[in-house]
């Protein structure tokens, strides 16, 4: 079938991350690639399948702190207060 020639990629985000890091190592479905956010490869995972180059590539997006979201939230808040304020008063 024509699903089946196409690749394949899992999306995990905290535990959802900890699944696809497990389920990209099954048998029957191969997987071509991973992205994982605020998450971890599980470390028996590590040890047997990316020490051993037998794992797809995988992104990892990781936030450093929760300071640094709290700061790009305000952030953004106030660029689109400011914008809609600008918008709303038509000033040119």
């Amino acid at each position: 079938m024509i699903l089946e020639s196409l690749p394949r990629f899992t999306f995990g985000a905290s535990s959802g991350g900890i699944f696809s890091s497990i389920f990209v190592t099954n048998q029957r479905y191969k997987i071509h690639g991973q992205i994982i956010f605020i998450s971890i490869v599980h470390p028996e995972i590590l040890g047997t399948y990316v020490k051993t180059k037998n794992y797809p590539p995988t992104v990892w997006i990781y936030v450093r702190k929760k300071i640094t979201i709290r700061f790009s939230i305000i952030f953004y808040l106030i660029f689109l207060f400011f914008f809609s304020l600008h918008y709303l008063l038509d000033v040119t």
